[in-house]
């Protein structure tokens, strides 16, 4: 049934990426890919509340790790899952990203396989309803 799909939100400013996330997850998610943080922001707060978030780092305006402290003061997007799918390997970033909450961290290039195993976990689906 259509409306019991799960929807994924992709936050990424490569349109390559974004294009690739929304393919490999289209066939089990509802996908909406937006560019960066101020965006998704500003999509959030017209009432949309995905069941997770895929969120790339360095992005302009505002970057993943800005989103994330904005929608973690946020008593609304708070519990929010966010799995990080970045290139960036700065030190320290990881543990930034999970005193944030980040469950998964992700480096590019990633493995679908691993991403499709993290997104099923933080929305809880069991393993014999995950693909057909």
């Amino acid at each position: 049934m259509q409306h019991l799909r799960k929807q994924v939100l992709v936050i990424d400013d490569n349109n390559s990426i974004r294009h690739l996330l929304g393919s490999i997850l289209s066939k089990d998610y509802d996908v909406v890919t937006l560019n960066d943080g101020m965006e998704a922001m500003a999509w959030l707060m017209k009432g949309n509340l995905p069941h997770a978030i895929l969120l790339d780092i360095n992005m302009p305006r505002l970057d993943g790790v800005g989103f994330l402290q904005s929608i973690r003061k946020s008593g609304f997007f708070r519990e929010l899952p966010v799995i990080v799918i970045t290139a960036n390997e700065e030190d320290g970033l990881v543990a930034r990203c999970r005193f944030l909450g980040v469950k998964h961290f992700l480096t590019k290039p990633f493995n679908p396989l691993q991403l499709r195993e993290n997104l099923k976990e933080v929305l809880d689906i069991p393993e014999v309803f995950s693909s057909n």
